[in-house]
């Protein structure tokens, strides 16, 4: 496992891939660190460098003696981190790390402090609505009562979370970024996705530590390649971060719930008492019938009166992060991979449109059941030699979903 560097987030920008795709990066200044300290096993408990970066303008001599055997220039780091390895054996104290221990491709995980925002309040922090303007309220910006009655009294320290407070100034994490072209000239380096702010400290970035796999065991998924007619023609390698994910149940629950939610249309309506026709005048006198007083025709009791608590135009609607969406469609994935229900072919090999052509592929590739065919641009004959087939269906891979799959 390679150490990890202590940099500076400069800001954001955006590069062009090589196929003309726009990239969005985090540019962070990486000058070159050294190790302070190695952390041993047999003494320290655990295996770790500790690095040190920048220039100290003043030290205490606590402090100072700390680094009194590095090199003069070393001997004052304004910034000093631990960075875990599996190993110091390939390291020795002094020793100079750069920018050159990450490649283009490599998966890392960065971590930082985030801007603070002082103490705010429940609006800002928690997303709570405010109170009435007008009418003499003087309960805008308020949060409002929450307190108990006689039992307990009180409110309990740590139970009511929701509360103003101090924001912002906490240590976050950005799992599996890929570093970007690196200039080491001046430290700079480009990473894919957006990083931690840079806060008022610096953190130390490392590579993505995985679980370590039994030895023997194939680190890299893979799927047979089959032809036309059903022969294995090969294999391909799929990518791990779709193909050998976590599935975690209950986040594809929620993913399933939330897509289903939001293909309701919610165009249900009815009319109130207030909304239907008539009901101006009373329907008799109010006394001297002998009937009940009624005041209006539009009252819900009576026919063609309005509905009480009946439904309204709404958005069924249901958020959910980007992040949980894409471990959901890749645990999909994963489990899909897994039970052997993918099938990677070479071709259709489609001269003309024929349903029963396409029928007879897919008794060749052994497909049972529902059939989701996945291409990764439009194809007007496999379209149309699919389209009276009942089990399959046809969908571009920019539009793939979980429940497309789980069908």
């Amino acid at each position: 496992m390679p150490a990890g560097l202590i940099g500076r987030k400069l800001g954001m920008t955006r590069i062009f891939g090589d196929d003309g795709s726009v990239v969005p990066v985090s540019v962070i200044e990486a000058t070159p660190n050294s190790i302070t300290r190695l952390r041993t096993t047999e003494r320290d408990g655990y295996a770790a460098l500790q690095l040190g970066a920048g220039s100290a303008k003043r030290q205490t001599k606590p402090v100072a003696g700390q680094f009194k055997e590095l090199a003069k220039e070393l001997q004052r780091p304004r910034h000093v981190r631990e960075v875990r390895v599996a190993s110091t054996e390939e390291y020795e104290a002094g020793q100079q790390l750069d920018v050159s221990l990450f490649a283009p491709g490599d998966l890392v995980d960065v971590t930082g402090v985030s801007k603070g925002h002082g103490f705010t309040g429940t609006i800002a922090r928690h997303h709570f609505k405010r109170g009435p303007k007008t009418h003499g309220s003087t309960n805008i910006r308020q949060p409002g009562s929450f307190g108990a009655g006689t039992t307990p009294g009180r409110v309990y320290r740590r139970v009511i979370v929701s509360l103003a407070g101090r924001q912002g100034h906490a240590d976050g994490r950005a799992h599996g970024r890929r570093p970007g072209d690196r200039q080491e000239d001046d430290g700079h380096q480009g990473r894919c996705g957006a990083e931690p702010d840079p806060g008022q400290g610096r953190r130390s970035r490392r590579s993505q530590r995985r679980a370590a796999r039994p030895e023997g065991e194939v680190t890299m998924p893979n799927a047979p390649v089959l032809t036309v007619g059903g022969k294995e023609a090969g294999t391909v390698d799929l990518a791990p971060s779709l193909f050998d994910a976590q599935v975690n149940e209950a986040l594809i629950h929620q993913a399933v719930v939330r897509q289903l939610a939001g293909q309701h249309l919610g165009t249900a309506d009815t009319l109130t008492r207030g909304q239907v026709r008539g009901g101006g005048k009373k329907p008799w006198r109010q006394k001297g019938t002998g009937r009940a007083r009624q005041g209006t025709r539009s009252a819900p009791h009576w026919k063609g009166g309005g509905v009480v608590f009946g439904p309204h135009p709404r958005g069924y609607q249901q958020r959910m992060p980007a992040k949980m969406r894409r471990a959901a469609l890749q645990g999909v994935l994963t489990g899909k991979a897994a039970d052997g229900a993918l099938r990677v072919v070479e071709g259709f090999g489609l001269e003309e449109i024929g349903t029963k052509a396409f029928s007879e592929r897919l008794a060749a590739w052994k497909t049972e059941g529902k059939v989701l065919v996945v291409l990764p641009t439009r194809d007007p004959l496999v379209e149309r030699s699919c389209r009276n087939l009942r089990e399959v269906r046809i969908l571009l891979a920019d539009s793939l979903n979980v429940v497309d799959l789980l069908e």
